[in-house]
């Protein structure tokens, strides 16, 4: 049998040598590729007009920011609400029946009168907000002010509402407050007229002040001092989920204090007839009383101790698996004292 072996190394070479088959099987020429027609491949012509620069879009929802003051007169005793989205907030209260607005490196502000008071034609409602807002500019998504810095002059007869995320607040010599703040601390001094302040996140003082008055933060402490009722019944209310509270020389007949995480200080006298609440889940309790006070005390204590410096009478006492009770009395006990602690210790000292 014949090999065919040399024939297919023959083929191997040959394509390898012409890189065209038909060759190495043995064709005498190779055809020629076909010419290309000029006008396969078309010229471009210059073009006369010049391509366009694109043009950088418009920036949607900020706005250049200014330096701003606005002043607006109005009524003695004037409502002023806003809010505001970012910075700190200082209001001072004033003799003048003016509203001045200062705001540092932020948004146009604008003062808008809600309403007059009918005797003097007066303002006696106005909403600060941020102008371009109302302008109808593109982009603008909030009312709110915003800077640096915001800065408030008001009449002392004011009343103020207002809702912020910022840094601080400190508000001094107005009628009554009430403020929310999603974070920051907040400082309030010589307010008669009541005052309502929650924070999320920061702490609360609340200095020389009456009516009405709850305080209120997530994560923060809470101190109050020189505090007093502006009518019969006025509640001072307190609360805070993880920080203590602190109230010295208060004078309201009803107060509330709880805590979750953190403790519960009182140092005062215990008013006739008053009702006093102050609860802690892991903390203590301290009361610092003078030598003349009466009251009733009912003490709840889980895990902890109860202890007093002042003579107490103890009525009833009850120990349980979980926890313990005492009623005890100190004089004619005419002021009622609920205390409650989960972990911790509830301590009754003599006032220095």
């Amino acid at each position: 049998m014949k090999s065919f072996f040399p024939t297919l190394v023959f083929l191997s070479s040959a394509i390898l040598a012409t890189g065209d088959f038909s060759t190495a099987v043995g064709q005498d020429r190779r055809v020629p590729p076909a010419p290309v027609s000029p006008k396969t491949f078309p010229t471009a012509k210059p073009s006369s007009t010049p391509p366009k620069v694109p043009v950088a879009p418009v920036a949607v929802g900020r706005q250049p920011l200014k330096t701003t003051e606005q002043s607006i007169n109005v009524d003695s005793a004037v409502n002023i609400k806003f809010c505001v989205s970012d910075g700190s907030i200082k209001i001072n209260g004033w003799d003048r029946n003016e509203v001045r607005l200062f705001v540092s490196n932020g948004r146009q502000a604008e003062i808008k009168v809600l309403e007059r008071n009918k005797k003097n034609d007066q303002p006696n409602w106005i909403w600060l907000l941020n102008a371009d807002a109302t302008s109808g500019s593109v982009g603008t998504l909030t009312n709110c002010l915003a800077g640096k810095a915001i800065e408030l002059d008001v009449p002392i007869g004011s009343g103020v509402n207002f809702e912020a995320r910022t840094s601080g607040v400190e508000i001094d010599m107005v009628k009554n407050v009430d403020v929310s703040l999603i974070e920051g601390s907040i400082s309030i001094r010589n307010v008669p007229g009541g005052v309502k302040a929650v924070t999320y996140q920061g702490d609360v003082v609340l200095e020389n002040s009456g009516g009405a008055i709850t305080l209120k933060t997530t994560t923060g402490n809470i101190l109050a001092y020189d505090v007093s009722p502006g009518n019969i019944g006025d509640i001072l209310d307190t609360k805070t989920s993880s920080g203590s509270i602190s109230l010295q020389r208060i004078s309201h007949r009803q107060i509330k204090a709880n805590t979750i995480s953190g403790s519960v200080l009182f140092n005062g006298d215990l008013l006739a007839g008053s009702i006093y609440t102050f609860k802690t889940s892991t903390g203590a309790i301290q009361m610092q009383l003078p030598d003349t006070t009466t009251g009733t005390f009912i003490a709840s204590l889980g895990f902890g101790s109860f202890r007093s410096a002042l003579p107490l009478e103890v009525q009833t006492e009850n120990v349980t698996p979980g926890g313990k009770s005492i009623v005890a009395r100190m004089g004619a006990g005419t002021a009622r004292v609920n205390l409650t602690t989960t972990t911790g210790r509830i301590a009754i000292q003599k006032q220095q």
